[in-house]
């Protein structure tokens, strides 16, 4: 994954999106930022890139010639660990309900920032980046659109 980093010292600012916030009628851009929680958070790609982790998570750790992740590796992400606690929650990934399907997948926000990206049982899946800070019935509006599209093809 080209272009991916932690820390915005790593990356070539004039390729990152903007975030912006609405305030006051209007979006206004925030400058962008960052705060000391890696690796929780802040961690910033392109769509495309995360498309390639996506996909490559849902094969198992394969993608194109390589085996990038081991299947325990992928099954370590996806394991409820704590189960009593939380029995949708693994190690990274979490499951959602959308309609009657089971997606696995994560998501993230911040100031500016709205994220989410799934895949459901059958390996169709989506990457939402949102500049812009997004309620819960925008993420699922454009995922419900994203899947319904991708059952269209």
């Amino acid at each position: 994954m080209q272009d991916t980093a932690w820390h915005l010292a790593d990356l070539d600012e004039d390729i990152l999106a903007v975030p912006y916030e609405w305030s006051m009628g209007e979006w206004e851009p925030i400058a962008h930022y960052g705060y000391p929680d890696y690796p929780d958070g802040s961690l910033r790609t392109g769509a495309q890139q995360l498309a390639k982790f996506l996909l490559m998570h849902a094969n198992d750790g394969h993608y194109n010639d390589g085996q990038i992740v081991s299947v325990e590796s992928v099954e370590t992400i996806n394991t409820a660990h704590y189960p009593n606690l939380d029995s949708e929650q693994g190690l990274i990934w979490y499951e959602w309900d959308l309609n009657g399907e089971t997606i696995r997948g994560h998501n993230g926000g911040d100031y500016g920032v709205s994220t989410e990206m799934g895949v459901r049982e059958d390996g169709v899946g989506f990457v939402l980046l949102m500049n812009a800070s997004g309620g819960y019935d925008i993420l699922v509006n454009v995922e419900e659109a994203l899947l319904a599209a991708a059952d269209d093809l």
